[in-house]
């Protein structure tokens, strides 16, 4: 049956939800710069305090998972980005896509969206793991949006908590 997510109460955060009319696919969370400022400021501060000061809008994508079969791995991704795209750069003026991943990602993500690597790697004690950021202009992401509606598939990508 469907599968209730629970309700953020964060101002400066959405979780989207990808979905197929039976079982939750994956989720990606959309965090907005704010006084709080960003999860990925507690490891990567200098590098976001420089593209604050040159009136970088920034906005973190985390907290993805995706329980696909490999096949579909792609299109759920690209149905989360896509959405988690429009909400932060089309709805909300944010310029700067930040994410933190493992490096064993990093290639995914230049190859899947162009992304640029930002910092050195660092041990994230969080997780206990290793770190690097990731950055990605969101104004040149119209080319991988148009292309994300022709992959996104027979499931959905819908905001499980609505910023205020």
């Amino acid at each position: 049956g469907p599968v209730a997510l629970p309700r953020e109460r964060h101002p400066q955060r959405c979780t989207f939800a990808a979905e197929d009319p039976e079982h939750l696919l994956g989720t990606l969370t959309v965090a907005f710069d704010g006084p709080d400022g960003l999860n990925c400021d507690g490891l990567f501060g200098a590098e976001i305090s420089r593209l604050r000061a040159v009136g970088a809008r920034v906005c973190e994508f985390s907290r993805l998972a995706v329980d696909v079969e490999p096949a579909q791995s792609s299109g759920v991704l690209t149905a989360l980005f896509h959405a988690a795209y429009t909400l932060a750069h089309l709805d909300c003026a944010c310029d700067t896509l930040l994410m933190e991943v493992h490096p064993r990602h990093v290639r995914y993500y230049e190859r899947m969206f162009g992304v640029d690597v930002l910092s050195a790697e660092r041990h994230h004690p969080g997780v206990n793991a290793p770190a690097v950021l990731l950055s990605l202009s969101l104004p040149q992401v119209a080319a991988l949006a148009s292309r994300a509606a022709s992959a996104v598939g027979d499931f959905t990508a819908h905001a499980a908590a609505a910023i205020p």
